[in-house]
């Protein structure tokens, strides 16, 4: 039955007579719904009505996230600045993005120089609020934007909100073993080295040329490390140390590491991750990966991901090499002595395994399936077929193996 018009009408318009506490919580599930609303929510709602305005500025919660992309559109910077005031003392996040959409993989970095004035302007009206960043995200494409806030970033010797940190160079070829590193400079200092940092537990650093002896980081819990040019790209000594920093480790990603051959390395004890759930491996040269793995104890490790990322980058001009060596070094950490102080061990706790990209002997291979007793989910991705055969478990494939094609992709549940 239709209602009066009257009627309905009343009802719709009673939202306005909500109390501000609850205006102020629809407000927050609006905003936070994503990153593209908090961006935008918060100044549409704010121009809705005189009381909607009211609330909105009140609310400052609401404006604790400030963007600044390139090149710069009309209102941006405005709106960053607003959000800056209207947060007040709130934590904010801070998120900068120096890409720049016609720039291609053939460009030359070295003419770079607007992006690093961009990223000059932008860090210096950001200075007041460091102490309230909670976050901060930096994307670059070359490296001339990202040593220049590296460079920056020299100034601020304590972040005291700071929780997660990103620093991407979105380019993967940029960690290329033979690839020309055009930065004329040693590696930076990150926020002047060892940095007061004490609420800190999240560390994603792509492409970026940090100097890892002095990073100021200790009690993380999930650190991604990629993409490092040789001479910037931590030795085996300082992922000891940091890692060692960060005894609560839950999540670590190795990928695309190529060691320093310039500074000797030191042998040293394995670090054990007792609290260490799941690794991400990739690697450009196997013999690397292996070293990275040596490093490392991993007596409660339940997710594994291995990859060869030359397949997916380098794609035709790539010839497959042997990685086997990664599955024996595999199968020497589950062969290693008990210890009675650390019951718990490799491969015990495994419960997911993909391989991805990886040439491997079938061989091999059929000696790694019986430390997959525990496993539930094995994934096989681009590998050869036989690899797939030698799992025997053919009835509990999920998913298709390409006919007359030299690679397969399945998953297999094995329980």
């Amino acid at each position: 039955m239709m209602l009066p018009l009257q009627q309905a009408t009343s009802r719709e318009a009673k939202i306005d007579s909500l109390p501000e506490h609850i205006l102020t919580d629809i407000f927050s599930v609006l905003t936070f719904s994503s990153n593209e609303s908090r961006l935008y929510a918060p100044d549409i709602l704010s121009h809705v009505s005189s009381r909607w305005r009211a609330i909105a500025l009140n609310a400052t919660a609401l404006w604790t996230f400030v963007v600044v992309t390139f090149p710069v559109v009309a209102g941006q910077i405005a709106r960053a600045r607003a959000g800056l005031s209207r947060s007040r003392d709130r934590p904010i996040d801070v998120y900068i993005d120096v890409r720049d959409p016609d720039w291609n993989w053939e460009s030359d970095e070295g003419q770079d120089r607007m992006r690093s004035v961009f990223v000059v302007e932008i860090m210096q009206w950001l200075e007041p609020s460091h102490h309230r960043w909670r976050s901060l995200t930096v994307l670059t494409d070359t490296w001339t934007p990202m040593h220049t806030f590296l460079s920056y970033s020299t100034m601020f010797s304590s972040l005291p909100e700071l929780e997660r940190l990103s620093l991407t160079r979105c380019n993967a070829f940029a960690g290329l073993p033979d690839a020309p590193d055009p930065v004329p400079s040693h590696p930076v200092e990150l926020f002047g080295g060892n940095a007061n940092l004490p609420k800190l537990r999240h560390v994603t650093l792509s492409g970026a040329h940090v100097d890892y002896s002095c990073t100021g980081f200790k009690g993380l819990l999930s650190l991604d490390l990629r993409h490092q040019a040789r001479r910037v790209s931590p030795t085996t000594r300082q992922l000891r140390q940091l890692l060692h920093a960060s005894p609560e480790l839950k999540t670590l990603s190795l990928v695309a590491l190529n060691p320093n051959l310039e500074e000797p390395e030191q042998d040293g004890p394995t670090v054990s991750l007792a609290h260490l759930t799941d690794l991400t491996l990739g690697w450009w040269f196997v013999e690397d990966a292996v070293k990275l793995l040596e490093v490392l104890q991993l007596p409660v490790v339940e997710n594994i991901v291995l990859e060869d990322i030359a397949p997916t980058l380098l794609q035709h001009s790539y010839i497959a090499r042997d990685s086997t060596p990664i599955l024996d070094t595999l199968v020497k950490m589950g062969n290693r002595p008990y210890d009675p102080a650390a019951p718990s061990s490799f491969p015990s706790h495994l419960r997911r395994v993909m391989i991805n990209g990886v040439l491997l002997d079938p061989v091999a291979f059929s000696r790694f399936i019986p430390f997959l007793v525990n496993v539930e989910e094995l994934e096989l991705k681009s590998v050869q077929p036989d690899l797939v055969q030698a799992v025997g478990h053919n009835e509990g494939i999920l998913g298709t193996e390409r006919e007359g094609s030299s690679v397969a992709s399945v998953i297999l549940r094995l329980r």
